[in-house]
C-alpha cells in the first residue's frame, strides 16, 4: 500500500484536488474581495457647503435685549453652495434649517427653533459647467417670540443642510451644513446717542466729582468748567474717569466731548465703555458708546453720547476709552475736554 501511494505523481494529485478549488470559486469573479465590501461612489459628483466654525463663531451675530425689548440683526446670513467637479447639466439644491443636526455638535450652544428663521432664498442652481451656485442661499431672522426665547449671555446657533439635490449629482456626507451663531446680550445704551432736548445737567463739584484713575487726581473743574480748548487725559488700557455722586442719582445720558490737542481732535475718546457701581468695588458693565463721526467731521461741539433707554441710577459711573479717532495703543493718549451729565 506504501509502494503505491509513493507511485502516485503530483500532477495526478493536482488533477484530483482541482474540483475542491472550482467549487469554493463559482460565485466570484476575477478580482473580487472575499468578502463583501460596501461601495464607494467615487464617480458622482458632491455637492458640499464649505464651512469654517472657527471664522463664524468670530463673526456671531449680536441679537441685543434692551429695557424697551429686543433689537434683531436685520441683515442676512449668505452662504453658497459648491460642487466637487463639473456637471454635464444644471444641479438644483434645497437647503433648510436642521436643529437636529446643530444639535449634534452644539458645545456650549443652544440650539434656535427653525421658527426663528425665514429662508429668503433656500434653492439655488449650480449652472452646468460650473462649481458654485449662481446665487447665494440667504436667511433672515424672523422678528418673532422664537427668536427672542433667550436672554443676556445665552450663545446660540441654528445649522442649515443639503435636504435634495436634483440632478447628476449627490449631497456630501461630512461637508453638507454651516451654522449661523448668535450671542445675546443686553445694553442700555442707545446706538446712536443724542442730547437734543436734554436742558437739566448735573453740576460739577456741586453734584458730583470726577476723579483720574491714572493720575490719581480728581479733575472736576477742568472737565465742567465750559472750557472746550482745556482738557484732560489718560492713557489706552488703562481705567479712564471715575465720576462719584454724593448720592445714587438717576443719569438719561453721559455727553463726552473730545480733547483739541496738538491742532487736531484725532487723540480725542471715540468709544468708550459705561460702567455702575453703587459702592465704587462692584462694577456693573452698562455698554459700549460708539462715536457716529469720522476724524475731519469733530469739533468742539460733536459731543460721543451715552443715551439710556432706562435712565442708570448709581453713585459711581467709570468712563472706560476703548479708542480714540488716530487708534488705540496702550501708549497712546485719550484727551477729553468736557463730561456732561444729564437729568
Amino acid at each position: 500500500m506504501k509502494s503505491i501511494i509513493k507511485n502516485i505523481s503530483l500532477p495526478v494529485l493536482m488533477l484530483a484536488a482541482l474540483p475542491l478549488f472550482t467549487a469554493c470559486s463559482d460565485d466570484k469573479e476575477f478580482g473580487e474581495t472575499l468578502f463583501p465590501t460596501e461601495q464607494t461612489d467615487y464617480e458622482s459628483a458632491k455637492v458640499y457647503i464649505q464651512e469654517n466654525v472657527a471664522a463664524q463663531k468670530n463673526s456671531a451675530s449680536n441679537i441685543i435685549i434692551t429695557p424697551l425689548g429686543y433689537t434683531l440683526p436685520t441683515d442676512h446670513f449668505e452662504f453658497y453652495v459648491n460642487l466637487s467637479k463639473t456637471a454635464d447639466e444644471d444641479i438644483t439644491v434645497v437647503v433648510q434649517p436642521d436643529a437636529e443636526i446643530a444639535n449634534q455638535d452644539k458645545g456650549d450652544y443652544k440650539v434656535m427653533s427653525a421658527d426663528a428663521f425665514q429662508m429668503e432664498r433656500n434653492m439655488v442652481v449650480i449652472k452646468k459647467g460650473e462649481r458654485k451656485s449662481e446665487e447665494p442661499v440667504l436667511v433672515s431672522l424672523k422678528d418673532n417670540d422664537a427668536a427672542k426665547a433667550f436672554q443676556d449671555g445665552d450663545k446660540c446657533k441654528m445649522s442649515f443642510t443639503i435636504k435634495e439635490v436634483s440632478g447628476k449629482a449627490k449631497a456630501s456626507s461630512n461637508l453638507n451644513k454651516i451654522s449661523w451663531y448668535f450671542i445675546y446680550k443686553a445694553n442700555n445704551i442707545k446706538e446712536v446717542g443724542s442730547i437734543e432736548g436734554k436742558t437739566e445737567k448735573y453740576v460739577g463739584d456741586d453734584d458730583f466729582s470726577i476723579f483720574n484713575i491714572r493720575t490719581h487726581k480728581y479733575c472736576t473743574s477742568k472737565l465742567t468748567n465750559g472750557y472746550m480748548t482745556d482738557y484732560d487725559y489718560t492713557y489706552g488700557g488703562t481705567e479712564g474717569w471715575r465720576i462719584q455722586f454724593k448720592e445714587a442719582q438717576p443719569v438719561s445720558a453721559i455727553a463726552v466731548y473730545p480733547g483739541y490737542y496738538y491742532y487736531k481732535f484725532d487723540y480725542g475718546v471715540s468709544d468708550y465703555l459705561v460702567y455702575t457701581s453703587d459702592d465704587d468695588e462692584n462694577w456693573k458693565e452698562v455698554g459700549t458708546v460708539h462715536s457716529p463721526y469720522n476724524s475731519d467731521e469733530l469739533n468742539y461741539y460733536t459731543p460721543v453720547v451715552a443715551e439710556f433707554y432706562a435712565p442708570v441710577t448709581a453713585k459711581y459711573i467709570k468712563i472706560k476709552p476703548v479708542e480714540t479717532y488716530w487708534g488705540f495703543s496702550s501708549y497712546r493718549n485719550c484727551f477729553v475736554s468736557e463730561i456732561e451729565l444729564f437729568k
